[in-house]
């Protein structure tokens, strides 16, 4: 594979031990169960960038839980909703 580079790195045995513990649970071996945790923590580490970025504006806009996203959501498909059928009826 042209696009792998293999990286060494030491663990201790305990922990070497779980992520193996882990990764048959999986049905994953070492390395594929490894680069699961890599991917996963870029992720959340990007969603946590996302977040402080977009926090300060979703509070100015009253958004501050996941009920008040579902509200603010289904108001602007009820009312995009409401103009798309005004302009077929127009139309």
């Amino acid at each position: 594979m042209k696009n792998t580079l293999v990286i060494t790195i030491s663990l201790p045995r305990s922990l070497a031990d779980l992520v193996d513990r882990e990764a048959k649970a999986q049905a994953m071996n070492r390395s594929e169960y490894v680069r699961s945790l890599v991917r996963r923590k870029l992720a959340f580490k990007q969603i946590e960038e996302i977040r402080k970025v977009t926090a300060p504006q979703l509070q100015a806009a009253g958004i501050r839980t996941l009920q008040d996203a579902v509200r603010a959501v289904r108001e602007v498909r009820s009312k995009h909703g409401k103009e798309i059928a005004k302009k077929k009826v127009r139309s």
